[in-house]
This record gives C-alpha cells, sequence and structure tokens, in this order.
C-alpha cells in the first residue's frame, strides 16, 4: 500500500487573458538575472479584473481545503523574458500562495523545486526521488502554488 504524506498542491486553471488587466508602472531589469520586470513598482489592476482573479483562485483552493479562510491580492508584477533570459531560484515569502499567469508562451520554462532537494542529494546517490517539475502549460494558464514552494525560470 502506498501513502503520500505531505503533499504539496499545484493548481491549473484556464484564464480568460482579456479579463485581466494589469496596469504596470514601469519596467526595469532587476534581479540576479537581471531580467525586465514590473515588480518594483506598485502595479495595479482592475477591479472586475481583481475580482475575476480572486474568484479563480477561489474556485482552486476550495477544490482542497474545506476550512475557511481569505485571500487578498498583495502584490502582483509582470516579468518579460527574451531568449536567454532566466529567473534564479527564489520563493515568495509573506504570502501563503503565489501564482504565475502565461500570458504568451511557446514553451514552459517554470521549474519547481522540491523543498528537501538538498536532503535528497545527500542521502541518495542515484535519481530516486524527482527533485523538479516543470509544468504543462499553455497561453491562458494560471498556475496557483503555495508560496514555500521554490521555483525559478529556466
Amino acid at each position: 500500500m502506498k501513502t503520500n504524506i505531505f503533499p504539496i498542491p499545484i493548481f491549473r486553471s484556464k484564464i480568460d487573458l482579456k479579463k485581466v488587466k494589469l496596469i504596470n508602472k514601469g519596467f526595469k531589469r532587476t534581479f540576479i538575472s537581471n531580467n525586465l520586470t514590473s515588480h518594483d513598482y506598485k502595479n495595479t489592476l482592475d477591479k472586475d479584473s481583481e475580482m475575476y482573479l480572486l474568484s479563480t483562485i477561489v474556485k482552486l483552493l476550495e477544490e482542497q481545503f474545506t476550512k475557511k479562510f481569505h485571500i487578498k491580492l498583495l502584490d502582483i508584477w509582470e516579468n518579460v523574458y527574451k531568449k536567454e533570459d532566466y529567473q534564479e531560484p527564489h520563493m515568495h515569502s509573506h504570502s501563503s500562495f503565489s501564482f504565475i499567469i502565461y500570458k504568451d508562451i511557446k514553451k514552459v520554462n517554470t521549474l519547481f523545486i522540491h523543498p528537501c532537494r538538498y536532503l535528497l542529494e545527500s542521502f541518495y546517490k542515484f535519481e530516486l526521488f524527482d527533485k523538479y517539475y516543470s509544468p504543462e502549460c499553455k497561453k491562458g494558464d494560471l498556475i496557483l502554488f503555495p508560496s514555500f514552494l521554490e521555483h525559478m525560470v529556466k
């Protein structure tokens, strides 16, 4: 008998990109990777976009959790990746869940990293457990994941 303990849920949903209107205040190159981002600016969503995203996220979370919860969008930004760009491994502290919206992609380069990656590498000399996961996504997909889950862009 197999039992998975401590599972980490990742949710995927189709969204209508026309219903998400992010108002960026600007872009600049930042992070170690020096990629183009609006992260350091106070970006906003119009009210309809915010309500649409919140309702989409609530529906996904209700699939997994039966306890009552309250969510709000704290920060939202956009990254622009060109060929050869990447985003170093990171997580999003001070929040419970994070999400990625794939606006315009040819290939998914998002890579989620197992929280115990270094322990697995120190105990096993062979690949017994997966240490990385790359979701299969297309334009218009939203991926929702716990913010403690380290991830990167290849």
